[in-house]
């Protein structure tokens, strides 16, 4: 399996609820391209399809960061990114053992947006995220590990993935109007320049 191929196949099968519990077995990354096609047949994933879809990707030499927003939609594309950061909790007793954790997410988010680019397009909900616990307390360098268990289904209800999506895409937002705010002022400063060369 080359590389791309690969790499794609990872980073669907992490955004898999029912993958979770083989993903805290060994990391996706670590299996051997044989095991990777086994728990893609688990997932049911066509690989045929998937082969097809990926090659789409860089058909005519382009690559994603190239194709317009209607092509984008077709695949695994994610406009926005960041971190939320939370803190675990465990009390024994009297004893109360604290760390820190965050949530990288990916997100295409429901409102319409625009990419680094500029370009403005529809909105299509689409996000992945996972739990990362520091082993260190509180105060020292963190030292983060995946806690995927912490997404998943048997620990959140519907109410909790809501309310995190709700957070994600208000992330999304902000980031937006950032975005949108700096496209503009470019715009701006390109009139301005070409009226001081007139």
């Amino acid at each position: 399996m080359d590389r791309e191929l690969r790499a794609k196949l990872v980073d669907l099968l992490n955004t898999l609820p029912e993958m979770l519990r083989e993903k805290r077995k060994q990391p996706f990354t670590k299996v051997s391209d044989e095991r990777l096609l086994e728990l893609a047949e688990q997932a049911k994933i066509d690989m045929e399809e998937f082969r097809k879809n990926n090659r789409a990707v860089t058909r005519d030499g382009r690559k994603l960061e190239r194709m317009g927003p209607l092509e984008r939609q077709e695949f695994h594309y994610y406009p926005f990114e960041g971190k939320l950061p939370f803190t675990l909790t465990i009390r024994l007793g009297d004893y109360v053992i604290e760390r820190h954790g965050k949530l990288d997410w990916k997100c295409r988010p429901e409102f319409p947006h625009v990419d680094r680019d500029g370009e403005e397009y529809p909105g299509w909900l689409k996000e992945t995220y996972e739990p990362l616990i520091s082993t260190t307390p509180p105060g020292k360098r963190p030292r983060w590990i995946n806690f995927g268990l912490l997404a998943g289904d048997e620990i959140l209800t519907e109410d909790d993935h809501n309310g995190i999506t709700d957070e994600i895409e208000k992330q999304c937002k902000v980031q937006d109007d950032k975005r949108r705010a700096r496209i503009a002022g470019r715009k701006v400063a390109g009139v301005r320049k070409k009226g001081d060369q007139r």
